[in-house]
């Protein structure tokens, strides 16, 4: 019992990483307008400010403005959650796949508006935080093969404004996932684990 209650605790505990991540990629806009950060002076602020720093990493609100740490915790998290769901008891997949997925909507939505602002396309994105939600549903329906990931995201955001894009993202790299491969994550986890009926 002890052992089943200490793997419940420090389960929890990492998870806790992943919630604040996710948590501060949907509220960037909320982030960006208490910093002061408009389209016109983003990219000045941040490449003053931008100094590759211990500060700048152990700051939630910091790092999620910079591209290149937004890439090095998505390559993270992908190998830190390779090595958990490769020992004797894994490891969630949903919450660091959720992780993934908002981290990697907010990396599109920045190199998304640079390639705007090439062509002198401003002010187009007014929300940063919706392409963190439709990135972390689309990442996670990737992974586990499920279409009700879309109905999670719709009742953890509140806002049914977002059910078409959504289902949209949701629908898209579901058949995306399954011209790749046609298996779901669970469903090779189990016949790997030769569990498979």
């Amino acid at each position: 019992a002890f052992i089943f209650s200490s793997l419940i605790y420090f389960t929890r505990l990492m998870q806790t990483g992943d919630k604040k991540v996710i948590g501060a990629m949907i509220n960037i806009d909320q982030t960006l307008s208490r910093l002061g950060y408009t389209e016109d002076n983003i990219d000045k602020k941040l490449s003053e400010n931008g100094k590759a720093s211990y500060e700048i990493l152990g700051d939630d609100n910091a790092w999620i403005l910079h591209e290149g740490f937004m890439a090095l915790f998505i390559v993270q998290k992908f190998i830190a959650t390779a090595f958990t769901l490769s020992c004797v008891v894994p490891g969630g997949i949903f919450t660091p796949t959720f992780a993934i997925g908002a981290v990697l909507g907010q990396l599109y939505v920045s190199v998304l508006r640079k390639v705007l602002l090439f062509f002198g396309i401003k002010g187009y994105i007014q929300y940063r935080g919706v392409y963190s939600i439709l990135g972390a549903a689309a990442m996670t329906a990737s992974v586990t093969r499920t279409v009700s990931v879309a109905m999670i995201v719709l009742e953890l955001n509140g806002h049914l404004s977002h059910a078409v894009p959504c289902m949209v993202c949701v629908l898209s790299s579901y058949f995306v996932s399954e011209l790749i491969k046609p298996q779901s994550f669970f469903e090779m986890l189990s016949f790997t684990t030769g569990l498979d009926l």
